[in-house]
């Protein structure tokens, strides 16, 4: 009587977790595939050349190019160009973006915040964990 019935069940319990094993693998390694190719970079001038960049590359002391639109990929300081607007709401909590460079704000715009509009050259001062946000993680 029972023992068909539980060789029958524990077979599909069996069959099912096999199937469902498979399908997660498969999902995780699209996953990290979209990862990689999507890992951002950035147009960056170093050594005195200009190439884009992948973010995870930038070092203290490139010149990245910031343009509206562009996620703040290290805390970097203003050199040259347009008076950026930048989302700091991840950040600050403020809704309203801040400008840059200011006398209020001064020139430092801090890795996470997100370019709204204006383009300009700014040299990296810290990466990874060294920054401002790295250092609350």
């Amino acid at each position: 009587g029972d023992w068909p019935d539980f060789f029958v069940i524990l077979a599909m319990v069996l069959v099912n977790a096999a199937l469902g094993f498979r399908e997660e693998m498969k999902a995780k390694n699209a996953l990290a595939e979209l990862t990689n190719q999507m890992e951002s970079s950035i147009p960056c001038l170093r050594d005195g050349k200009t190439e884009s960049m992948p973010v995870s590359k930038l070092v203290p002391g490139d010149v990245i190019h910031l343009r509206g639109g562009a996620l703040t990929p290290a805390d970097v300081e203003w050199l040259e160009g347009d008076i950026l607007s930048i989302d700091t709401a991840a950040l600050t909590g403020e809704p309203l973006p801040r400008k840059y460079p200011s006398e209020e704000y001064g020139k430092l715009i801090l890795s996470g915040t997100t370019v709204k509009s204006g383009e300009a050259y700014c040299v990296v001062r810290l990466t990874g964990t060294n920054t401002e946000i790295g250092q609350g993680q």
